[in-house]
């Protein structure tokens, strides 16, 4: 989930997507052909998206996963 986060960070912050809607659908288009190009299947722009909006939900925390947040301790 940080992966995702920083992705989403760094799109919504350099690139300025959530203020340029045609012109963030150009950028998404690009950095997906790069990334997949880069690192293989599994950002489409759909992810992209995605990871976007889960830096848009939390913009000034990092968030953990759920386990993380759970004491484990009564299962026995």
């Amino acid at each position: 989930s940080l992966l995702y986060w920083n992705v989403g960070l760094r799109l919504r912050l350099e690139a300025g997507l959530n203020e340029r809607a045609e012109y963030g659908a150009k950028i998404l288009a690009g950095v997906s052909k790069k990334l997949s190009e880069d690192f293989g299947r599994g950002w489409s722009v759909t992810q992209l998206r995605y990871c976007l909006r889960f830096a848009e939900v939390f913009p000034d925390q990092i968030p953990h996963t759920l386990c993380e947040e759970l004491s484990w301790s009564h299962i026995t």
